[in-house]
């Protein structure tokens, strides 16, 4: 075949296109700029070790584009959040949220300076973590059983810290209380972690992180009686869960997720959606965060959503009941 004149500018004005479409927008900040990820926790808690392990894939994800990790504890995660919701939304700010900081502390703080459901977008699941109730070697117990009926024999007698009202470790001793009819006093610790005072036997129990408590557990320092969920944590296998152990329907979690400032373009949060998801489930990843007692959840954006607004109806009614304080 003959080429012409005029197929030969086609074919050059087709090639034309198809790279510029292969090249980032000169406004596309995320594909050309470091990304900043920030997290709610200090360094060294759950939050931080989860923010670099997958910061750290996202960046082979993004071909060596940087992802910067910036640690912004306090008041629950809204200093964090706050820095986030009045960040550009470009894709070059990212929140590594937990699910109490979305559906649950906009009903027990009214004085939030930003409305989770409007000020951010969802952008994809990540982690799920259980929880797992452990008390000091003092107390004299080695099962849930045992504990329950140690607390039934003093009602108000014991004492359970948590990390705050709107804390699933608070929500988990709620739980069990009203499963088992018993009655505990609640010692909230806000920010500052409640183990090395549990370890010391200053307060009676606490359903904690396992990343955190599990050092304590190996060394002894800590009795660990069940987890939250409704099958075994992989990092604690031996821990029957409280579903197990007569209490049918306990499953309790703490989980995270990634989200954007509300106004980002949405081509823009579904590339970035598609690069966590790829980033999330690498096995090594996988390996790294299933080592700290959670397991990745690669849940896409709408997932997300949907699992915000059910657990924010569900979390609302808990607090318009007195069952959760507001603080």
């Amino acid at each position: 075949m003959k080429l012409t004149f005029k197929m030969a500018v086609g074919a050059c004005s087709a090639l034309a296109a198809l790279a510029a479409t292969a090249q980032p927008a000169p406004n596309d900040a995320y594909a050309t700029q470091p990304v900043k990820l920030v997290v709610t926790g200090p360094p060294g808690s759950v939050p931080d070790f989860l923010g670099r392990t997958i910061a750290q894939s996202l960046e082979e994800v993004r071909r060596g584009t940087s992802v910067i990790v910036e640690s912004r504890p306090g008041a629950n995660g809204v200093v964090g959040a706050s820095q986030v919701m009045r960040a550009p939304a470009d894709g070059t700010t990212l929140l590594l949220a937990s699910d109490s900081l979305l559906t649950m502390l906009p009903y027990v703080n009214d004085k939030l300076p930003f409305r989770p459901q409007a000020d951010f977008k969802p952008i994809a699941q990540a982690v799920d973590a259980a929880v797992v109730l452990v008390v000091p070697p003092q107390l004299g117990v080695r099962t849930l059983k045992e504990f329950v009926a140690k607390a039934k024999a003093a009602p108000d007698g014991l004492t359970y810290a948590s990390q705050g009202p709107a804390s699933v470790h608070n929500r988990s001793m709620l739980r069990l209380q009203q499963m088992a009819g018993i009655r505990l006093l609640h010692v909230p610790y806000g920010n500052k972690s409640p183990l090395v005072d549990l370890a010391g036997n200053q307060v009676n129990a606490m359903w904690s992180g396992i990343a955190g408590a599990y050092p304590l557990i190996r060394q002894g320092k800590l009795i660990p009686l069940a987890v939250s969920t409704g099958t075994r944590a992989s990092a604690l296998p031996e821990v029957p869960t409280a579903a197990e152990q007569g209490y049918p329907g306990f499953d309790l979690k703490n989980w995270f997720g990634f989200v954007a400032p509300a106004a980002i373009p949405p081509a823009v949060a579904h590339r970035i959606e598609s690069d966590l998801l790829k980033a999330m489930d690498k096995p090594a990843v996988r390996e790294l965060i299933s080592a700290q007692g959670m397991e990745v959840r690669v849940g896409a954006a709408d997932a997300m959503a949907k699992a915000i607004r059910a657990e924010s109806e569900s979390n609302k009614a808990l607090v318009a009941s007195g069952v959760i304080p507001k603080e």
